[in-house]
């Protein structure tokens, strides 16, 4: 039923669009019915030659399109020579390294991801072979999308949307008003892009499906020892250099006592003047105090 209503909105596009049209050419007033006829059957022929989901589904020859990924997050001995075999692993079956990341936080011990596509059909044996490379498996993630019956939907849409294109091309081959040309290459405008968009999508799922995602997280298990300082373990050394520092901190002190004796000369003497003067007033004070006690 639900092909059948596709038809019949088909057929019906068609004379509408035939209607539409029939002011292209004054000489051309009106299209046949067997034209329309000729255009329907075209629509119902392509429609029917491409299956439909309960076909695809009640077939177990056909070929299933899925897209596939893996997360996989495992510990290995060396980060750099692992990182090194998988890029070779993967050239070896035709996949490619899309991205990669290192990184150090814990001093010598780098961790990275690395993001590859690989040939759907070495997925499973290359993700073999990632065991092989790793020392422990912390998780492996693996998903896959089924996108056979969007495919299919979509090859369909495209044979029926090149079939208008063509009719729309030849109205505007025979179209001689100004008027018309304009009307037709709106239209045709806007089914040269649905076409665009529905062969852009078929070229993803192509690729998606062609080619499998896979995330390999990889962290060294190196155990990482301090260094030890080898000027701790000169003594001699050592002290001379305390030495060394010592002699320079009091040449620098004297240095700054120098400055401020000679260089705040003038000060310091007036302020030892200062302090004679009033402790010689201070002593005058003191005596004519005690001699005026000892007269009372």
């Amino acid at each position: 039923m639900k092909h059948i209503f596709k038809k019949l909105c088909m057929v019906v596009f068609i004379n509408l669009l035939l209607f539409g049209c029939s002011s292209y050419n004054e000489g051309k007033a009106s299209l046949s019915n067997e034209n329309t006829a000729e255009i329907a059957m075209d629509l119902t022929t392509s429609e029917e030659s491409a299956p439909n989901e309960t076909e695809i589904t009640n077939n177990p020859n056909q070929d299933r399109m899925v897209i596939y990924q893996a997360n996989i997050r495992m510990e290995v001995e060396d980060y750099e020579r692992t990182f090194k075999q998988i890029q070779i692993d993967a050239e070896a079956i035709g996949g490619y390294i899309v991205q990669s990341n290192v990184y150090n936080e814990h001093k010598e011990q780098l961790e990275g991801a690395v993001v590859l596509r690989i040939p759907q059909n070495n997925f499973y044996s290359f993700l073999d072979k990632l065991e092989q490379l790793s020392v422990k498996v912390y998780s492996k993630n693996i998903s896959g999308e089924d996108v056979t019956e969007e495919y299919v939907d979509l090859q369909s849409r495209l044979k029926s949307k090149r079939i208008v294109e063509d009719r729309l091309l030849q109205f505007l081959k025979d179209a001689k008003e100004t008027k018309d040309v304009l009307a037709i290459s709106q239209d045709l405008e806007r089914v040269q892009e649905e076409i665009e968009h529905l062969v852009g999508r078929i070229k993803y799922l192509d690729n998606q499906t062609s080619l499998s995602t896979v995330t390999v997280s990889m962290i060294e298990n190196k155990v990482v020892i301090a260094n030890i300082d080898n000027d701790g373990l000169n003594t001699w050394d050592k002290v001379k250099k305390e030495f060394v520092e010592s002699i320079n901190g009091l040449i620098s002190f004297a240095s700054t006592m120098l400055v401020l004796i000679i260089g705040y000369s003038p000060i310091w003497l007036l302020i030892i003047t200062i302090f004679i003067g009033v402790f010689y007033i201070g002593k005058i004070f003191k005596n004519r105090k005690l001699q005026k006690d000892k007269q009372k």
